[in-house]
């Protein structure tokens, strides 16, 4: 029963994460190799993608290459803050995003009819790594 919360509450993270994602725009991590696959470097679990799109600014840079732990995730929980990747669908590469909720967490958009809402977690209003308030216009708040 716990095994299967665990699940329950990682796939909810990344569906939100997802949403997040595409929400704020769509960064996209390229695989370096040709064929799809990450390259592996140092470990089996360790691959190396290069950063497309400039939506994680200033934390990542477009053409960035990072490396990845690609099971960091089998023995520790998604946290608050945490950098993932998040495989599309079909052959369509990674999005790379900030988790800033995780179950048990509320999210609500502080909505204003004309005007961008922000996001709120926890009744705090999220900001990004400048400290700016997450906005998100009425068609993408609409959205969520």
């Amino acid at each position: 029963m716990r095994a299967s919360r665990a699940i329950l509450a990682l796939v909810l993270v990344l569906a939100f994460v997802a949403v997040i994602g595409f929400v704020f725009s769509n960064t996209g991590i390229i695989p370096r190799v040709g064929d799809g696959a990450p390259e592996s470097t140092a470990s089996a679990d360790i691959a190396e993608f290069t950063v497309a799109g400039g939506s994680m600014l200033p934390v990542l840079e477009d053409g960035q290459t990072i490396r990845v732990h690609m099971a960091a995730y089998e023995s520790t929980p998604i946290a608050a803050g945490d950098i993932v990747l998040i495989e599309q669908p079909g052959d369509n590469g990674y999005l790379v995003k900030i988790v800033k909720a995780i179950p048990g967490d509320t999210l609500a958009l502080s909505a204003q009819p004309g005007r961008e809402s922000q996001v709120v977690v926890n009744g705090e209003a999220l900001t990004n790594s400048e400290g700016e308030p997450y906005l998100l216009p009425e068609n993408k708040a609409a959205m969520i």
